[in-house]
């Protein structure tokens, strides 16, 4: 068995470097490898199922049913606005036919746009203290940026759109502890040093000395 993806550890396998041969000889003994590779987990753009199911499906060999299932995977992730990679990844895309990604694009017009907000208020209400709002966020602001892309011309979508997107500036802005002011530095009198007691000075010599040529 291949190392790394024994017991569904993917990381380490790199397809790009297996032959088409190597790959169905893989394939032939490993049954479960294409259903596990037809249902990536959510973080699309760090799973490694994602670059093992478009390998598989430029060289022909991932079927057509499990295709179908990557597909409509990844598309429920889009519509239900937890990772919308599958209309900003190039990688993805390849998998989809023209007409399945049409499908997509209706649906999260008319499915997540409408719901944004509560997609936006669910991600604030997931937050942790200890994680940074800014970085809690990113994912969620990307897929705006994302969802800008494809219907920033449209105008009702468009306001949908940039409306979450300040909301969620907004929620950030609040949720971000301010740093604590610096106190200013107090200085001290700027003076000479102190003089010892009992010290004599040079001048104690001068003036004895004008005093005795003054008598």
């Amino acid at each position: 068995m291949l190392p790394g993806v024994a017991n569904g550890r993917f990381r380490a396998f790199s397809p790009r470097r297996c032959s088409k041969e190597f790959l169905e000889l893989y394939i032939g003994r490993n049954p479960g490898f294409l259903d596990r590779i037809s249902t990536p987990g959510l973080m699309l753009s760090v799973a490694p199922e994602v670059g093992l199911a478009a390998r598989l499906h430029g060289l022909d060999l991932l079927p057509e049913d499990n295709r179908r299932k990557f597909v409509h995977t990844v598309s429920e992730y889009a519509v239900d606005g937890d990772d919308l990679a599958a209309m900003s990844s190039k990688t993805i895309r390849s998998i989809f036919r023209a007409s399945e990604f049409e499908e997509l694009k209706q649906r999260v017009r008319s499915e997540l746009l409408p719901r944004l907000g509560d997609v936006r208020r669910n991600v604030e209400s997931n937050h942790s203290s200890g994680d940074p709002p800014e970085e809690h966020m990113a994912s969620l602001l990307e897929s705006f940026d994302t969802l800008k892309e494809y219907f920033g011309e449209e105008e009702d979508a468009a306001r949908i759109v940039e409306r979450e997107t300040q909301y969620a500036n907004q929620w950030i802005g609040e949720n971000t502890p301010e740093e604590p002011k610096r106190k200013p530095r107090k200085l001290g009198k700027v003076g000479g040093p102190e003089k010892p007691q009992g010290a004599r000075s040079i001048f104690d010599d001068i003036d004895a000395h004008d005093d005795a040529e003054g008598e």
